[in-house]
């Protein structure tokens, strides 16, 4: 650690490190897995001793156990916002929207960014990690689902009789969480759509996936709108 460092992690209250070692780890774990990760190289990403990180974490479970409390805390402000929305079909375009900025976006930090390889290494170890997070921020959002497709049945928006079960969650989920582990290593799948994002073409198949009627989908698929409503909904989150 070079002197410059040492001055900032000296300045830095408890609190403060401890997070700054939760948000360095991230990546490391992502790349590694739990099993493959030391916390000789957990150190070294966060510019700290071995001994100052077991300071602030007793064992490397404890710490992974942090950042799934961290990342997959079940109280997400988004959930609860999501809940002053009235079930409808326009709802459920939103719903499709936002799964799709929450998974697909690159742009966001690193700890964001390291969430799919998160899930990746997950699912070869324990995918305790999965199981954590889907149950803070993805099962919350089925009763949504179901009864805006329930809401857009009755409206005459449905093509079919909404089934009752959470495979629509889960269908948006898995093809938006497929696209964006194929591209986890670079752009590897060319989707033909030159200069144009592929994430955005994907939605109208989703939604006639659901049953939408392309009445629905054309007036509801206002990106501009649901632009918005994703920053509502992420503000300050």
């Amino acid at each position: 650690m070079s002197p410059a460092e040492q001055i900032v992690t000296a300045r830095m209250s408890g609190e403060e490190r401890r997070l700054s070692i939760l948000q360095a780890s991230i990546p490391v774990f992502a790349k590694k897995g739990f099993e493959g990760t030391t916390t000789k190289e957990i150190a070294e990403a966060s510019n700290v001793s071995e001994a100052l990180l077991y300071r602030h974490f007793k064992s490397k479970d404890e710490l992974y156990t942090a950042i799934q409390d961290m990342i997959c805390d079940s109280k997400d402000m988004i959930v609860e916002r999501f809940g002053t929305f009235k079930p409808s079909a326009q709802t459920l375009v939103l719903v499709v929207y936002f799964m799709m900025r929450m998974i697909i976006d690159r742009s966001g930090d690193p700890v964001s960014r390291s969430i799919p390889r998160l899930f990746l290494m997950s699912l070869l170890e324990d995918g305790d990690f999965v199981k954590t997070f889907y149950a803070g921020r993805m099962t919350p959002l089925y009763p949504l689902v179901e009864a805006s497709l329930e809401a857009a049945f009755e409206s005459g928006e449905l093509n079919i009789q909404p089934i009752k079960s959470k495979s629509s969650l889960w269908f948006i989920h898995h093809v938006y969480m497929c696209m964006r582990i194929y591209s986890l290593p670079g752009s590897l799948l060319d989707y033909g759509l030159e200069g144009e994002d592929e994430t955005l073409h994907i939605m109208p198949y989703i939604l006639r996936g659901l049953g939408l009627k392309e009445s629905a989908i054309e007036k509801y698929l206002n990106w501009d709108e649901l632009e918005n409503q994703f920053n509502y909904l992420c503000a300050n989150h």
